[in-house]
């Protein structure tokens, strides 16, 4: 149910204003509560009591609404108003008279219906602005944060990932890589993975499944690269 409709004053003049009362009331309460689709739902015998008038009269005018009035303004289908379908029936022209109706001179229709596109549009544009500047405000805060850690955290240099993957024990590689990068007379690549490749071997490293090594910070702030290493021959040499 459309709960309103657009009445036209010309219906004064027009065929449907020269016929009884009753048969006016039904075409008036048809127009308004024909749906969006043009469509009006109910019956023969609960329309009429809605309406306020006998079977007899209700189906009257259903005989005259559906039958060609060549007195009608409107020719489609001969004149006709209405279109008996299945659990109501259509109004004929309906939609024809509201456009007509939005042309007329001095109608805000086509005004409020620019109105509501440019205000949806505009409130589109707002949101996608706010999104976008959220997006930007973390893409910023995301860059702020990488140089910090940047200018904080000294390079992972391609000889400090080669000594820590020969190290034996991960410890503190962010305090190992500090002290790597402030020896200053540190020895070639090559003599450190030596080194601890001939530790490894050691006594003291083997001792207690390695509990004795030291951690990499120690052994690099001692450079222990320059120790000499004892292994306990076997019986055998």
């Amino acid at each position: 149910m459309s709960g309103w409709t657009k009445l036209f004053g010309s219906i004064v003049t027009s065929s449907i204003w020269l016929e009884d009362s009753d048969v006016l009331k039904i075409w008036i309460a048809m127009l308004a509560l024909a749906d969006a689709r043009d469509t009006v739902e109910g019956t023969i015998p609960g329309f009429a009591s809605l309406c306020r008038v006998s079977r007899q009269k209700m189906e009257e005018a259903i005989q005259k609404f559906s039958s060609p009035d060549p007195d009608s303004r409107t020719q489609d289908q001969d004149g006709r108003r209405i279109e008996i379908i299945d659990g109501g029936w259509k109004i004929i022209n309906r939609s024809k008279y509201k456009e007509k109706h939005q042309e007329m001179i001095g109608s805000r229709a086509p005004y409020m219906r620019a109105y509501r596109a440019q205000k949806h549009i505009n409130n589109v544009t707002k949101k996608c602005n706010m999104l976008q500047s959220t997006v930007s405000c973390n893409t910023e805060t995301e860059i702020e944060i990488e140089k910090r850690i940047t200018t904080s955290c000294p390079p992972v240099t391609s000889e400090f990932t080669q000594f820590w993957q020969s190290y034996p024990k991960k410890i503190g590689k962010s305090a190992a890589l500090k002290v790597w990068e402030k020896i200053k007379n540190r020895p070639p690549i090559e003599t450190i993975l030596t080194a601890i490749e001939n530790q490894k071997n050691s006594n003291q490293w083997k001792k207690e499944n390695g509990q004795f090594i030291p951690n990499p910070t120690t052994w690099l702030n001692q450079g222990r690269w320059d120790d000499e290493i004892f292994v306990k021959k076997s019986k055998w040499d």
